[in-house]
């Protein structure tokens, strides 16, 4: 996918893993968000930490059913 984002083929990026390409601006976002919040100490939101949870199930529980199903 990161070849195929690299060299602009979004058509092939979004057939190897079209959970992450949609979701890839969701990532930047929290990228950023923990790298701001780490330089300022300020501490983390609980909010955030469970979106990043769902997040993490919604990433494996995809991972899981295309390798079933071959999406």
């Amino acid at each position: 996918m990161a070849a195929a984002l690299l060299s602009l083929d979004i058509k092939s990026a979004f057939k190897a893993n079209p959970f992450l390409l949609i979701t890839s601006p969701f990532l930047a976002f929290e990228i950023i968000y923990e790298v701001f919040f780490s330089v300022r100490n300020t501490p983390f939101y609980r909010f955030n930490d469970i979106l990043l949870i769902v997040y993490s199930a919604a990433l494996i529980f995809f991972g899981i059913l295309r390798n079933i199903y071959s999406l």
